[in-house]
């Protein structure tokens, strides 16, 4: 009766054949081998145990982080250079450009620092039924009478033309 080969834990050549996969993806399986100085069957018994697919997991995801958050630094690098060179172009050149070309200017660079928050309706909840026409009305009538006061002018001393 044949026994299955099941790895337990992960070795520190299978930690370096990780690094290997990393580095070449398109190798194949006898260059691995090769590379590593292990039997193709070694190394497919190595990639195949579940410790190491555990571990092939982990490392992989932390390779393509460090690759994402390199790339993230190296875009706001760039970035910060082309905003210096347009600062120093602005000083240079703002007393010869446009309003409009200024204005458009900083409405890019706006839209692109802080885009504008997205603006909602309001929310209006209407309750029909519940007010009769002359409620209604006596409401209205009470908001025009806030909206525009009548000033009664009542002067204390009435002055004559001699002064």
């Amino acid at each position: 009766m044949a026994r299955s080969v099941q790895v337990q834990k992960v070795l520190p050549w299978m930690e370096r054949l990780a690094d290997l996969m990393i580095a070449h993806p398109a190798a194949r399986m006898q260059d691995l081998a090769q590379l590593m100085g292990r039997t193709h069957v070694w190394v497919s018994i190595a990639k195949n145990s579940d410790c190491f697919k555990d571990y092939w997991a982990k490392r992989s995801e932390a390779h393509s982080e460090a690759v994402t958050a390199d790339i993230k630094a190296k875009g706001f690098a760039v970035a910060e250079m082309a905003l210096d060179a347009l600062g120093d172009k602005l000083e240079k050149e703002s007393s010869v450009m446009t309003t409009e070309t200024l204005l458009s200017v900083v409405d890019v660079t706006m839209k692109r620092i802080a885009p504008a928050p997205s603006i909602q309706a309001p929310q209006l909840n209407v309750n029909l039924g519940l007010v009769t026409a002359d409620q209604l009305a006596q409401a209205r009538e009470r908001m025009r009478k806030q909206e525009s006061p009548v000033i009664e002018l009542k002067p204390e001393k009435v002055l004559d033309d001699a002064g």
